[in-house]
């Protein structure tokens, strides 16, 4: 029966790759806007050229559009770059280079090696998609590692590497930085983890690693850079005191890229986000949405991929995951409270708090930095793990920890 299931279980993971691989080849070319100005970021960079972000995207991005492939064309467009509207800036280029300079090295070799413009976009969008399907993957030993360390039900991972891998396939196979988010996050938590069990050190350089690439991907990643900090923050009693202050200032480290990127930018730039013109050109076609609880609503629906088949959520709804995750953290605290050591209390804590704080910076860009879809999930796809745990698998942890509980009050009475 379980070699029953391991094969069923491959078959249904090779089956998404292939759902995958597929969409990478039959979806259009520039069939969502933003690919135009992630494909001409990372055009540029093969030809070690470095955009403002206040620029228009180059001629050889621009006569794509014109002769190549086919896209939501704005009204009035008459071939010309500043007539295709927001599509003709290169406003990407105001994102950290990280993911662009993975997809301009590939691009350099598709060059050389004579691929056309369509094979050169499908190459860029296999490898966007690899990195969500492998960061995908990632969960099955995270949880692995939660099961071997705290009893946390390994099928956990399978379940949600599913349901991750199931959703949003036009956005992942489409050029983006959100999938290698999505990989690093992964991996710096699976590192992380192990790093906790075995103490090695090659867990702890990657988890280091991880931390500090995430920022430079995608600047909403910044606040995982603390991640490794509350690693040793949380292994703190089984070591000395002077290890392990040791190791919080070598996980400091990990601000350092982000920190080099915005110092750069102001001395090339003068600003720290690259151009405050980039901000002000999206401002004239995105509006920020209120009142709050819708904006509420919609990234909830986005982050759970309703929007993809039409659905909508009711206010009640909202209201129900809002209270079960306030239930998530009160029924969290009272196992702290009631036992000496109940490590997935303070998994739910962390992960609960983190994604409240998704909620929480959403609501303050989406009003003090209009000009963004901050409603959208992907700008916060580095958090995926965070919020699979406390969205998606409450109702499995709320079991667990009310079985955990009612033993222990069972054992107390006896």
């Amino acid at each position: 029966m379980k070699t029953l299931i391991t094969i069923l279980t491959i078959l249904i993971f090779a089956f998404l790759f292939i759902a995958g691989v597929r969409q990478v080849f039959v979806g259009p070319i520039w069939s969502v806007r933003d690919e135009i100005a992630h494909f001409d970021f990372a055009e540029q960079l093969s030809r070690l050229n470095y955009p403002k972000p206040d620029s228009l995207i180059s001629d050889r991005s621009a006569n794509l559009c014109r002769t190549e492939f086919d896209w939501i064309k704005p009204y009035g467009y008459d071939g010309t770059t500043k007539s295709m509207g927001l599509a003709g800036w290169s406003y990407e280029s105001h994102n950290p280079p990280i993911y662009y300079a993975s997809l301009a090295s590939a691009l350099a070799v598709m060059n050389r090696l004579g691929f056309s413009a369509q094979r050169q976009v499908w190459g860029l969008r296999l490898l966007t998609f690899l990195f969500y399907f492998c960061g995908g993957l990632l969960l099955i030993p995270l949880f692995r590692e939660l099961n071997t360390s705290w009893g946390i039900p390994k099928d956990l991972g399978i379940w949600l590497s599913f349901l991750v891998l199931s959703v949003n396939h036009i956005l992942v196979t489409t050029l983006g930085n959100d999938s290698l988010s999505f990989l690093l996050s992964s991996l710096m938590l699976l590192c992380g983890f192990r790093w906790l069990r075995i103490n090695s050190l090659i867990s702890f350089i990657v988890m280091l690693i991880s931390a500090s690439l995430l920022p430079v991907v995608k600047l909403t990643n910044s606040p995982l850079i603390i991640v490794p900090s509350l690693f040793v923050i949380m292994s703190w009693k089984a070591r000395s005191f002077a290890t392990s202050f040791r190791l919080l200032c070598i996980s400091s480290l990990s601000f350092l890229p982000v920190c080099l990127f915005f110092i750069c930018n102001l001395v090339v730039f003068g600003n720290l986000l690259g151009s405050d013109n980039a901000r002000k050109v999206f401002a004239t076609f995105v509006n920020p949405i209120s009142p709050v609880y819708r904006f509420w609503r919609i990234l909830i629906e986005d982050s759970c991929n309703l929007q993809s088949f039409g659905l909508r959520l009711h206010l009640w709804i909202i209201w129900g995951i809002v209270i079960s995750v306030i239930l998530g953290v009160a029924l969290s605290i009272i196992s702290l409270w009631s036992r000496k050591r109940c490590p997935e209390a303070v998994l739910y804590l962390i992960c609960s708090g983190l994604s409240l704080f998704i909620i929480g910076g959403a609501t303050f860009l989406n009003s003090r930095l209009p000009g963004v879809l901050w409603y959208s999930f992907r700008h916060y796809y580095g958090f995926l793990p965070f919020w699979g745990v406390t969205i998606i698998a409450f109702p499995f942890y709320l079991v667990q920890v009310s079985k955990t509980l009612w033993m222990t009050r069972l054992n107390r009475k006896r």
